[in-house]
């Protein structure tokens, strides 16, 4: 699942609250956010491989930008095992897409979630401290 929150873009173009201060414009604050969830990414059927490969360039074609960015769990199919390897790579695919900073990505693990050191390795790794996964 993805949504898309938008609210009054700042003088009606698609840019972030944030890039209007950057540019010394005024705006209306506005909060922009895309939400995405159960991605299962460890699932290989046709139509869920088919919707993750394209939703990357479907953001980015569509021109959205966002300021936040919220994935509520289900990052990966329990009954089918571990993550994928590249789980953190796609995931900051979307952020990149939707012009959201790593900052700004906030995740809640869902039920098929566990816990333990291969999720807390792909949070390090979307930190930027792969190194570090207490």
């Amino acid at each position: 699942m993805v949504s898309y929150g938008n609210g009054i873009i700042c003088h009606k173009q698609n840019i972030s609250a944030a890039e209007c201060r950057d540019k010394g414009v005024s705006y209306v604050p506005v909060i922009k956010w895309i939400h995405f969830s159960d991605l299962h990414l460890n699932s290989d059927g046709m139509e869920t491989e088919l919707l993750r490969d394209e939703l990357p360039d479907f953001l980015l074609k569509s021109g959205i930008r966002c300021d936040y960015a919220f994935c509520t769990g289900d990052i990966r199919y329990a009954p089918d095992g571990a993550y994928p390897n590249d789980t953190a790579e796609y995931i900051l695919s979307l952020c990149t897409a939707a012009h959201v900073p790593v900052e700004n990505l906030f995740i809640v693990p869902g039920n098929h979630e566990k816990s333990g050191r291969t999720y807390e390795e792909i949070l390090a790794f979307l930190r930027g401290d792969e190194g570090e996964t207490s």
